[in-house]
């Protein structure tokens, strides 16, 4: 029926990576799954881009029980740099990836291990502790 379509659409109409910003937190959180974020420093657009491009791809074409765990987003690093330090993310460090569970309200930053399946293989395995 027409309702459930609707529904439905609403329900998975989502970018496959979505730029975060106040004006669709809300909603990212109410789908009730971790998000994982690449922060894009745009004082460094081809690291920013690449970090952006690897999360693209993984969640495309990444180990489906490691990819199906999270939703996607990018966020400008300096406009959102006072948002984003009390995830442990510093300037310095960007770009970079993390892990933010709006609904259980958590989050998982390892600026040492490098690369988006390894990052989200280890926090799907809990080999990196949640804040």
């Amino acid at each position: 029926n027409s309702v459930d379509l609707i529904s439905f659409v609403r329900e998975h109409n989502v970018a496959l990576v979505t730029e975060l910003g106040p004006h669709n937190f809300r909603s990212m959180g109410d789908r009730r799954m971790p998000v994982a974020i690449a922060v894009r420093d745009p004082d460094d657009a081809a690291k920013s881009d690449a970090l952006v491009a690897d999360l693209r791809q993984f969640a495309k074409n990444g180990e489906p029980a490691i990819r199906n765990r999270y939703l996607y987003a990018k966020m400008d690093g300096k406009r959102w740099g006072t948002f984003l330090s009390q995830f442990s993310i510093e300037q310095s460090n960007l770009p970079e990836l993390f892990v933010l569970d709006i609904a259980n309200k958590k989050y998982f930053e390892n600026s040492t291990i490098v690369g988006v399946e390894k990052f989200l293989t280890a926090v799907a395995k809990g080999e990196i502790e949640e804040r």
